[in-house]
């Protein structure tokens, strides 16, 4: 059972939202929004040299606050972090 608020991080890429798994098939939930944003930026910080184009990549960070109900709520590219002040609900 999942308990809800958590935190998800997601790759956009050509439209399209792909999972991050941080070490996890299905990818990571995160029971904060800080935990989520401190994963984002190890993973930055540790595959920067290997994969020079990971900084390049836009990240989301979806809210889950429901079963099928997520909003956006940062939009991250390395440094450049925005937060999304009317979340946009799927």
């Amino acid at each position: 059972m999942n308990e809800y608020p958590y935190y998800k991080a997601v790759a956009y890429e050509a439209g399209i939202l792909k999972k991050i798994g941080f070490g996890v098939k299905d990818g990571k939930k995160f029971k904060s929004l800080s935990e989520c944003a401190d994963a984002i930026k190890r993973r930055y910080k540790n595959f920067q040299k290997k994969f020079p184009y990971i900084t390049e990549e836009q990240i989301l960070i979806l809210e889950y606050t429901g079963q099928y109900e997520s909003k956006i709520i940062e939009i991250c590219q390395e440094d450049n972090w925005i937060s999304v002040a009317e979340p946009v609900k799927f």
